[in-house]
């Protein structure tokens, strides 16, 4: 028989009722042609142009969730909780230390609190001492605490040797992860990954905490049909947690994915956690309509901060944190180390540029002893940016580089990486980004591999990278861009991989008024022939040849790329252009 499908929460919004997320124009329905022809653009780009598929999009319904025993060895796994739970035993949520491991790991905590469980206990590994994966030591400690079921989430996946020791100590491991498979699984109790060889779920597109929070609602159904108590279990209070977690780890904003991260960013700006809440305040977020560029730009590098530098205080801390004083002492902190972050990460990629500066070939490479290997990733990022090529950033300690790799749009840098396997120690990851090791006596050797490897790739010879976006360019008219437009955006949120952030694109413009501000920011006035009203705009970060012609006056622009937003000031509402590129 057909398990039901679990309730997400005791409260109104439950799974048996379709949610409908009101637009400001008062309307619940609309046909796609009475849409706004900005937002008629949007939907046809991201694949949705016939009003049967608007729901899809506008009213995501908890009911049409995938049920969690799709998912191979789901319900094998959620049996084994209950076990756990009814035999009292004591359990380890092991996550992995970045945010999507972090999120999953608060949320299978709470999770199982929620359950009835008295004895949770959480083990992230060290990002710096420790490095990424499911490791045999932490298995032997957390069996000298006590433990007799660990469950991963977002990590294990290749945690052969972790697993033969718990086998040895007779710990039974629930592996929970979303990263691909290899041929050959770990040998543990169970393993369930949307993305194993013969998993039919289509959940794929799950992040670790996606994987994670399927497991909470697959052990919500186990434990109805075993006859135990399931009111206290809230599922819908934990979508804060699924939705950092989804959106930071830029998995696909599709379909079941899309229907929690639109209630989760909803239930997220109006946390009840206080130090995220905490934090919320400070970054003058708390109470607003959020969107996933909010979260992803704004929010979310602040907590990563802590990871990436071996902070005292870890994003977990504030995730779990349940007293309002000590809340606000762990974002002081959080704040004080985003600043430490940002400092290393700027000099390390003034080095890099200096470094590169001449650099000619068809990928980039670069170490030094000055970087911190917490921010190796995000100088790699910038580096991509920087110059459009796949890049490979290493720190230097004890003659042993560790490396962090960002691919270019449509390149695979573990592919590359695979190609150079002779020079490395180990390497592992996705085709947008990877780690490494390697000796430093082999840096050499490895660069030229690197070079030889992306200078002969043909243009046939592409990938789609997890997590990699494609640009939004559509072409609108200026008189395009009104209030009603903007709320239709606002009800399309999230934007992400898969349902794209757009990028507008306006040509034939009148400059109405100008002024530099700063030196180095254009605030300008834009209009189209047969507009009565100008449009503000805002450039940050114009280039100095263009400040120069602004400055001297210009009259008219043939191109402007631009995001429409409100702009809010002393009380009033108006709307601008931020706009990302001018051409004369």
């Amino acid at each position: 028989m057909e398990p039901s499908q679990p309730s997400l929460s005791n409260e109104s919004l439950d799974s048996n009722k379709p949610q409908t997320i009101e637009v400001k124009d008062g309307r619940k329905d609309h046909e796609f042609d009475t849409l706004p022809t900005l937002i008629q653009k949007v939907l046809k780009f991201n694949g949705y142009d016939r009003s049967s598929e608007l729901d899809a999009v506008l009213k995501p319904s908890l009911k049409n969730l995938t049920h969690p025993y799709k998912i191979m060895n789901m319900e094998k796994a959620a049996g084994r909780v209950v076990q756990a739970l009814q035999a009292k035993e004591r359990i380890a949520v092991y996550g992995d230390f970045d945010l999507d491991g972090t999120s999953g790991a608060s949320l299978l905590t709470e999770g199982f609190r929620m359950m009835g469980f008295e004895n949770v206990q959480v083990y992230q590994p060290d990002r710096l001492s420790e490095g990424y994966g499911f490791h045999a030591h932490a298995v032997e400690s957390l069996k000298a605490e006590g433990v007799s079921l660990i469950v991963t989430v977002d990590v294990g996946i290749t945690g052969h040797n972790a697993c033969e020791k718990a086998k040895e100590l007779e710990v039974d491991v629930i592996i929970t992860d979303h990263h691909q498979a290899k041929d050959t699984l770990p040998d543990a109790f169970t393993v369930v990954n949307p993305n194993q060889p013969n998993d039919e779920s289509g959940l794929g597109y799950l992040a670790g905490t996606g994987v994670g929070y399927y497991l909470l609602m697959a052990t919500k159904v186990a434990m109805t049909e075993a006859g135990l108590e399931v009111s206290r279990v809230d599922l819908k209070s934990l979508l804060d947690f699924f939705t950092i977690g989804t959106i930071t780890d830029m998995v696909p904003l599709v379909k079941d994915n899309r229907i929690l991260c639109k209630h989760g960013l909803k239930l997220l700006s109006r946390t009840p956690r206080p130090a995220l809440r905490a934090l919320m305040d400070e970054l003058n977020l708390y109470g607003k309509t959020l969107t996933s560029q909010d979260l992803g730009f704004r929010f979310a590098p602040k907590l990563n901060a802590l990871s990436r530098l071996s902070s005292p205080v870890r994003p977990i801390d504030l995730y779990l944190a349940e007293d309002s004083s000590e809340a606000e002492l762990l974002v002081k902190t959080t704040l004080k180390e985003n600043e430490r972050r940002r400092k290393l990460q700027s000099e390390a990629v003034s080095i890099s540029k200096r470094t590169l500066k001449e650099h000619e070939g068809s990928c980039l490479w670069v170490f030094s002893e000055e970087f911190h290997k917490g921010v190796i990733g995000l100088v790699a990022t910038e580096l991509v940016r920087w110059r459009s090529k796949c890049s490979f950033v290493g720190t230097l300690k004890e003659g042993i580089i560790s490396g962090s790799a960002r691919a270019l749009d449509g390149q695979s840098v573990l592919s590359g990486l695979e190609a150079c396997a002779k020079h490395l120690n180990q390497f592992g990851g996705h085709h947008a980004a990877a780690g490494f090791e390697l000796n430093v006596k082999n840096a050499e050797a490895f660069g030229e591999a690197l070079e030889q490897y992306y200078s002969q790739l043909s243009e046939n010879e592409t990938v789609e990278s997890e997590g990699s976006e494609k640009e939004l360019l559509v072409e609108v008219g200026l008189d395009e861009v009104h209030a009603a437009s903007l709320n239709w955006l606002e009800a399309l949120e999230p934007f992400g991989v898969g349902f794209q952030v757009p990028t507008f694109v306006a040509r034939d413009l009148y400059v109405r008024s100008c002024r530099v501000l700063k030196e180095k920011h254009l605030k300008v006035e834009f209009s189209q022939a047969g507009m009565e009203r100008p449009v503000g705009a805002i450039h940050f970060g114009a280039s100095e040849e263009l400040i120069k012609k602004f400055s001297e006056g210009v009259d008219s622009v043939s191109e402007i790329q631009f995001t429409p937003s409100w702009n809010e000031f002393a009380g009033q509402k108006s709307i601008q252009l931020m706009v990302s590129s001018i051409a004369l």
